[in-house]
């Protein structure tokens, strides 16, 4: 499983700062979930605690722009995002075969075989 994002690989820092959000945390935001679009990653994008509510929001607004799936979990201090890209069942199928039958997240099992 790939590590997830903190708040330390987005700002170069620990802490947040100043609340809300700036052009620097789009512009990066963006630039993650570019880059983990174009690896082909089999792993869903994690983001850790220590991203405040504006934050979550905008990395949610970033997935929907570009077409994948992005949900919180967790409750206050402990509330975390992962962002999933969107396969239809013929994707999903043709992505299985090609890895082999599985992923982390899904198994191919031919008809009959349960």
């Amino acid at each position: 499983m790939a590590e997830p994002i903190t708040a330390t690989t987005v700002f170069g820092r620990e802490g947040l700062g100043n609340r809300g959000v700036g052009q620097h945390f789009k512009k990066k935001i963006t630039k993650i979930v570019e880059e983990w679009m174009g690896s082909n990653s089999p792993y869903d994008l994690v983001f850790t605690t220590g991203f405040d509510n504006d934050q979550r929001k905008e990395m949610h607004q970033v997935a929907r722009r570009f077409g994948l799936k992005s949900k919180s979990f967790g409750k206050g201090d402990d509330r975390h995002l992962t962002i999933s890209k969107k396969f239809d069942g013929v994707s999903l199928v043709e992505e299985l075969v090609r890895r082999g039958g599985e992923t982390e997240k899904y198994s191919l099992i031919p008809p009959g075989t349960l």
